[in-house]
């Protein structure tokens, strides 16, 4: 009986126990790593549309002008700042699967310059092998201060290889600039109502049976 009993606490840690928490899919999401102004595995896409990520571009990952946490943060040049025209973004590809749900957040902020009033977005874009099958877009409204903005997502039912998991900025008059930070991008999958069932019903049974034990 001790052991029923010690089995049945057991069992029923595991149906109360949360999900374990989800690994983040992105790399050097807090773009700490990389020299200045390049961030390591991020691309970056500007005012001429080069690839070069850079204040050439209207876009920079810049160490030193205050991060969500940790040293750097990327900056999208606000529309007129410095002759630039407050357009640009940039992106991650991560390995994706089809039909799964997916959370993404980012922290943004202003740099203190009041409330951007450009196109503010976040996006999510599904390929199959080089070819894209559909996109997400998720488009914010920036405020002054450090605030995580997020939204969930499934991904497609058709076939697809991966994501590219993009934020950025359309016609942004956002004083300066603006300022992202630690992105997150990870599945959200939770144990199937089945194996829920199941679990529950295992319980049901491992009561029934300390019961009829006892008699």
């Amino acid at each position: 009986m001790k052991h029923l009993t010690t089995l049945m606490i057991v069992s029923l840690a595991l149906l109360i126990v949360p999900t374990a928490a989800h690994a983040n899919l992105l790399v050097n999401s807090s773009f700490e790593s990389g020299s200045d102004p390049v961030a390591d595995n991020w691309t970056m896409l500007g005012d001429d549309g080069s690839g070069n990520w850079g204040l050439g571009n209207g876009t920079e990952k810049k160490t030193g002008w205050g991060a969500e946490t940790g040293d750097a943060s990327t900056i999208i040049v606000g529309k007129g700042t410095w002759g630039k025209s407050g357009t640009g973004f940039a992106f991650q590809s991560v390995a994706a699967a089809s039909n799964t749900p997916y959370a993404y957040s980012i922290w943004a902020n202003t740099d203190g310059n009041g409330a951007g009033t450009g196109t503010y977005y976040m996006k999510l874009e599904w390929y199959n092998g080089g070819s894209l099958v559909s996109a997400d877009t998720h488009n914010i409204n920036l405020v002054d201060g450090w605030t995580q903005y997020s939204f969930n997502v499934t991904s497609p039912s058709a076939v697809i290889s991966s994501a590219n998991v993009i934020f950025g900025q359309t016609d942004g008059t956002c004083t300066a600039v603006s300022k992202w930070d630690d992105a997150s991008f990870d599945t959200t999958s939770i144990p199937e109502p089945t194996s829920m069932l199941l679990l529950g019903s295992g319980l049901v049974g491992l009561v029934g049976l300390g019961r009829r034990s006892k008699k």
